[in-house]
């Protein structure tokens, strides 16, 4: 792995693929999903209600009740009457 491909992942200017990612892992002695953040460990509370709603965000439709919208996490809360 060379400092300039390297350098244009953490830019951005370069996308990182599995054979990069798994050198890297090596270098850092960690395993793969460690590195990515993959498979998430806790998608209990707040963290699963905004997992939850990453798909229905995707397919551009309003998330259901208990999911985390843009007025709630502004208004500080999940409650659905009290930001939707």
């Amino acid at each position: 792995m060379s400092y300039s491909l390297l350098a244009k992942v953490e830019s951005g200017a370069a996308p990182a693929s599995p054979a990069l990612i798994g050198a890297v892992a090596r270098a850092l002695r960690v395993d793969v999903p460690r590195l990515t953040g993959q498979p998430y460990d806790d998608l209990r509370g707040q963290a699963g209600r905004l997992h939850a709603a990453i798909v229905p965000i995707r397919r551009g439709r309003e998330p259901g009740p208990g999911m985390m919208t843009s007025r709630r996490l502004a208004a500080g809360t999940s409650s659905p009457s009290a930001g939707a």
